[in-house]
């Protein structure tokens, strides 16, 4: 940033999407197109750019989205036209096998700190919310947001989950031991940040600081004026005549 310059952390392509940091800080998870129309998902080191191809399907298409803290799991997401968007698991360089699969929408897993819990997006009430369950083994979830939310971030002591709310950020409290409590989500701030509407965005648009104090938003800005030109056409023609 002091020097303002930037390089390429793979070579550009037709849709390179949804960069996750690995645990150790040193490589960058992202999704990549086939040939044949899927997806895989590779790893690409900061230090050498040695490249780890995690998983790789011509037919399907996964989107990476969370890292557990111990580097073992992937928690990914997949588009199918039977389900929607549904989240599914990858280890240790085997099949993905399925998490979150319902015929609601399930979207941006996110593990906590500690890698017990992990927070999600679901439409599964009737409008999306964001949930948080219990891994690996899912007995307990709970309700996060109220009256809608999605795309949700924890904290690095994993006691407070961050999530948009159309333009609005929010934060809950969490209780995550020995039995999850959830507190009253509180709104932080609000503007007008460009995201994907809620119903459709799988990708996470916006990130906070490990410690909360700060965020990272892409933000709009809408116009003073607009102007409007009428009978352009004639405007054009007279143009070309020279008048």
């Amino acid at each position: 940033l002091e020097r303002g310059t930037s390089r390429f952390l793979w070579p550009p392509g037709p849709r390179n999407l949804d960069p996750v940091w690995h645990p150790s800080g040193r490589s960058v998870t992202f999704s990549e197109p086939t040939q044949e129309g899927g997806d895989r998902l590779i790893s690409v080191s900061l230090d050498d750019g040695d490249v780890d191809v995690v998983w790789s399907n011509p037919s399907a298409q996964f989107n990476a989205h969370s890292w557990s803290p111990d580097g073992r799991f992937l928690a990914a997401y997949e588009i199918r036209p039977e389900t929607g968007r549904d989240i599914w698991l990858l280890a240790g360089g085997e099949d993905p096998r399925p998490l979150i699969v319902t015929e609601a929408n399930e979207r941006s897993p996110a593990f906590s700190p500690n890698g017990r819990w992990l927070a999600y997006a679901s439409d599964k009430s009737g409008q999306t919310e964001v949930w948080v369950t219990s891994f690996p083994e899912m007995g307990q979830e709970e309700q996060v947001s109220v009256g809608g939310g999605r795309a949700p971030v924890w904290t690095r002591d994993g006691r407070e989950l961050v999530y948009r709310k159309d333009n609005r950020i929010l934060a809950v409290p969490i209780r995550p031991d020995p039995i999850l409590e959830v507190g009253i989500p509180e709104e932080l701030f609000r503007g007008p940040f460009r995201g994907e509407p809620a119903e459709t965005s799988g990708s996470q648009d916006f990130d906070a600081m490990p410690d909360g104090s700060r965020f990272l938003l892409c933000q709009f800005e809408l116009p003073d004026r607009i102007h409007v030109i009428t009978n352009w056409l004639e405007l054009i023609r007279r143009a070309e005549e020279g008048s």
